[in-house]
């Protein structure tokens, strides 16, 4: 009968420490591979609906990368997940906020239809997308400039805004917010329709109910 070898202590932790080594050599390989990848994404972006599909792909694996920092970089989080479902229902703590913000100020336009208020303005325009991309871009080093040159954004959205389209965010009630849905239906090139609905009807100035929210807009 063959006994076992025993591996002497000394000699396993060396072995280890020779895995753990491998480990973290492929993972940074991995990780600059992807950044090569959205660094030439940048460096010749002539955006079309796949290549966003393929850019949001590729910075939520460099995410996934970034070890302790789930936290950071909400909004870019919450439409590189957006981007790969046909219907989005995980609503993490981050996207809570996201969308109670949202709620917050269609129900401040609502009740104020002369005030200037921009938070769902900035929400259909990615406002708080476009930093964070610029500052995950800078951390590894990648070039930036035409992600800051306004035309060069402007065409990144309205094919993120295409790709999104009949995709809706469907938002459970246990999430305490008064949003059931959001969808962005189907329009022009560079235009926008968000159409968001409410769990309860809110209260017009009229006094009429107001069962859902609609933002029409171009870039």
């Amino acid at each position: 009968m063959t006994q076992a070898r025993l591996i002497e202590p000394n000699r396993f932790q060396q072995m280890l420490g020779v895995i753990h080594g491998l480990r973290v050599y492929f993972i940074y390989m991995a990780r600059d591979e992807i950044s090569n990848k959205l660094a030439k994404i940048l460096a010749n972006s002539d955006w079309s609906e796949p290549l966003v599909v393929y850019f949001f792909v590729q910075l939520r694996k460099l995410l996934d990368h970034r070890e302790n920092e789930e936290d950071k970089f909400p909004n870019l989080r919450f439409y590189c997940d957006w981007v790969v479902h046909i219907s989005k229902d995980r609503i993490n703590k981050s996207t809570l906020v996201i969308l109670r913000n949202l709620q917050t100020a269609i129900e401040t336009q609502i009740n104020n239809p002369t005030l200037d208020t921009k938070g769902a303005i900035n929400f259909a325009y990615f406002e708080h997308l476009q930093p964070e991309i610029i500052a995950l871009m800078r951390s590894e080093g990648i070039p930036v400039e035409s992600l800051e040159t306004s035309d060069n954004w402007t065409t990144l959205i309205s094919h993120l805004v295409k790709v999104l389209e009949n995709q809706p965010l469907v938002i459970k009630s246990t999430h305490g917010l008064n949003i059931s849905k959001i969808v962005f239906k189907p329009s022009n090139p560079r235009c926008i329709i968000m159409l968001v609905i409410f769990t309860q009807p809110l209260k017009g100035k009229d006094g009429k109910d107001i069962h859902w929210f609609r933002l029409r807009n171009v870039y």
